[in-house]
C-alpha cells in the first residue's frame, strides 16, 4: 500500500499534522511519501490513498492546497482521498460546526468529484515567531474574542487536540490497510 500524504501549511502545524498522520500509516506498514505542496507539487498517479491538509490562513485554505485539489479533482476522485484542515477556530467548541461548512463542506462543493472517505477538522497552533506585529495584533485579538483572556506571545499556542489528530490517523490506516477503496 501506498500512500502520500500533501499539504498546505503556513506556520507549520499543518505540517506536523501530515507527520503524525505519515507516522501512523508508516507503522501499519504503508509506504508513505510526505509533501509539502509549496515546495514540490506531486501527482496523486499511483498512489492508494491521497491525504491533502491544508491550514488555514486569513480565513482560506492555502493556495497551493486548494489549487492541488482542483488541479487533481479528476484523479483524486478516482482513488481513495481524505482531506484535513488546521485552523484555530476548529478548536472552539462554538466555532467547530461553521469551521467545518467553511473549510470542509465548501471546498467539497468547488470540487463535487471529491468524495473523502474521511475529513479532519483539527485545531491550529499559533505560532508567534511566524507573524509580523499587525498579525500578531489581529491573532491576539481573535483569541480574546474567542475567550482567552491572556495570551502569552513568548510561546506557541498549541490548540490542536492530539489524541483526536492520532485517532484519525489510524482511522485511515484502517481503512487503506482493509482496501475498502
Amino acid at each position: 500500500m501506498k500512500a502520500l500524504i500533501a499539504y498546505g501549511s503556513n506556520t507549520g502545524s499543518t505540517e506536523e499534522i501530515g507527520e503524525t498522520i505519515a507516522s501512523k500509516l508508516r507503522d501499519r506498514g504503508m509506504e508513505v511519501d510526505l509533501v509539502d505542496l509549496k515546495k514540490k507539487p506531486i501527482r496523486p498517479d499511483g498512489y492508494d490513498l491521497v491525504v491533502v491538509g491544508s491550514g488555514i490562513k486569513m480565513d482560506k485554505w492555502i493556495a497551493e492546497a486548494l489549487n492541488y485539489l482542483k488541479e487533481n479533482e479528476e484523479s483524486l476522485s478516482l482513488r481513495a482521498h481524505a482531506i484535513f484542515v488546521s485552523s484555530g477556530y476548529a478548536s472552539e467548541p462554538s466555532r467547530r460546526e461553521q469551521s467545518r461548512v467553511d473549510y470542509i463542506d465548501a471546498v467539497l462543493e468547488i470540487y463535487p468529484k471529491l468524495n473523502p472517505v474521511s475529513t479532519g477538522l483539527f485545531g491550529g497552533l499559533y505560532n508567534w515567531k511566524r507573524y509580523n506585529f499587525v498579525v500578531k495584533r489581529l491573532v491576539i485579538s481573535l483569541l480574546k474574542s474567542m475567550g482567552h483572556a491572556h495570551v502569552d506571545t513568548s510561546k506557541p499556542l498549541d490548540l490542536r487536540d492530539w489524541d483526536k489528530i492520532n485517532a484519525w490517523a489510524e482511522e485511515l490506516a484502517s481503512f487503506a490497510i482493509k482496501g475498502n477503496h
